[in-house]
């Protein structure tokens, strides 16, 4: 009896140091959540403080080069045109640090069907690009089933990195979705400028961008990628990207029904 005591003791300290642990960790998760409700709260006030001031230094860019440039020395011109375009690239680059803080917010929305090439009509018809492009879509079309706000950013992302990264005097993108019978496969090429063997390998670390300007001569800001990443993991999506410098890239992801 003894025995059997010592031993119903021991299992009830095992049980209780287990339900310590567990409390122990219920907590840090829920610290966790905060702290990242509070980075993203900060990321939002931040955004919205520094876009203020830098809409009134587009403004005035926009302004002299419109108004003033006939009164300004080639040297001054070069300036404007400097401080336009670094103010695009950190307008883009709040953008994307947005878009990147609020990637956990949009998994929050159910699953719901829609036509694969209507949802691609959509995007191309939101994309502020006036440039001509070509697109080729399935001639067959898919009934998708997921998160369309997800693959809404997800695609937005891609397709204007193929759109941008292209120095085609059309920019041409096949876009594909096959359906499994436990899976989405959807790919996306172009016939851009490509990605470097060596920097593929950071293409979705956050911050990381290309060595080259895109076609109207930006910089990437490296959050883009990143992003189409953290929805891709947490929605259990895979995804890959084989490219050729001069001949274009074809990226490739898959989501389970």
């Amino acid at each position: 009896q003894l025995k059997c005591l010592q031993a119903l003791a021991d299992q009830t300290m095992v049980l209780l140091e287990n339900q310590r642990y567990k409390l122990r960790h219920q907590q840090a998760v829920q610290n966790l959540e905060l702290r990242n409700q509070e980075l993203e709260r900060f990321a939002h006030v931040a955004a919205h403080d520094l876009k203020s001031p830098l809409s009134n230094i587009m403004m005035i860019s926009r302004i002299l080069e419109n108004d003033f440039s006939q009164n300004l020395p080639d040297e001054g011109k070069e300036f404007v045109a400097m401080m336009s375009k670094t103010s695009q690239s950190l307008r883009e680059m709040i953008d994307g640090i947005l878009a990147h803080a609020k990637s956990d917010h949009l998994l929050l929305g159910n699953k719901e069907e829609f036509s694969f090439n209507a949802f691609i009509r959509e995007i191309f018809q939101s994309i502020d690009i006036s440039n001509k492009y070509s697109i080729l879509l399935p001639e067959k079309d898919v009934i998708i089933h997921t998160n369309k706000v997800a693959l809404q950013q997800i695609m937005f992302n891609l397709i204007t990195n193929a759109i941008k990264y292209n120095q085609s005097a059309i920019p041409e993108l096949d876009i594909h979705c096959i359906e499994t019978p436990s899976t989405f496969h959807f790919t996306i090429s172009d016939n851009g400028v490509g990605i470097a063997q060596e920097e593929l390998l950071n293409v979705f670390n956050i911050f990381e961008s290309g060595k080259h300007p895109d076609r109207f001569g930006h910089v990437g800001t490296g959050v883009g990628l990143s992003t189409v990443k953290n929805l891709l993991d947490k929605m259990n999506g895979e995804i890959q990207i084989t490219s050729e410098v001069g001949k274009g890239t074809k990226v490739t992801f898959v989501l389970p029904k």
